[in-house]
């Protein structure tokens, strides 16, 4: 929406899509993919509530961006610092069809920190399968702080996989001080509080669900 890439000492700051963005994948409300600093954004669309930022088609798409990650660079043994802080979304996020990985703030999350920044109450993130709150896909340890929770206040919804917090967690992945108190709803699949489905390799410790779970 804004940028396409946001990389090494790149920063995003004060930006608002205020409006709507759509294709097919790989679709960011303000970033496509950010391996560097975002702060103070906001998503929303102004033309109702019932309107989506960011719609797609196809995988990999967030409100923020379509894909966050840590980026290191072992030659250079420099890794960049990623941060998405105090950013807000408040209008739906979500994919037609078969779309998958749909994040209220993140498609996929690599790593990184998510400081301040959440869903609004009252707005939906939905799509085929692999939809969450926060992230539709989280493939790095996903942790806010006790003071500070990672938080999603949207509906989720899934035609299969859906989860308050990640539609999909990888392997060895942790999740902790997360918080969902928005509705998670899956028509044919999984639906969980934080996520669908944890694997005997995942961790989810300190986080909490008051959101129904269909």
């Amino acid at each position: 929406g804004i940028v396409g890439l946001n990389t090494n000492d790149g920063k995003v700051l004060g930006c608002t899509l205020d409006g709507q963005i759509s294709g097919g994948s790989y679709l960011g409300g303000i970033a496509v993919r950010n391996e560097s600093i975002i702060e103070d954004c906001a998503v929303k669309n102004s033309a109702g509530s019932s309107e989506s930022a960011v719609i797609g088609s196809g995988e990999y798409i967030g409100g923020i961006a379509a894909v966050s990650r840590l980026k290191k660079v072992e030659i250079a043994e420099t890794t960049y610092p990623n941060r998405i802080k105090d950013c807000r979304v408040e209008a739906n996020i979500g994919a037609q069809n078969m779309g998958q990985y749909v994040g209220g703030l993140l498609g996929r999350y690599e790593g990184g920190e998510l400081d301040g920044s959440f869903t609004e109450e009252q707005i939906k993130i939905y799509g085929e399968d692999y939809v969450g709150g926060i992230a539709g896909s989280v493939h790095s340890e996903l942790q806010g702080e006790e003071t500070g929770q990672i938080s999603n206040h949207a509906e989720v919804i899934a035609v299969n996989a859906a989860g308050g917090i990640a539609g999909e967690l990888a392997e060895d992945v942790k999740v902790i001080y997360c918080a969902n108190s928005g509705k998670v709803s899956s028509t044919q699949g999984k639906a969980g509080g934080i996520a669908p489905e944890v694997g005997e390799s995942n961790t989810v410790r300190e986080c909490k669900n008051s959101g129904s779970v269909l």
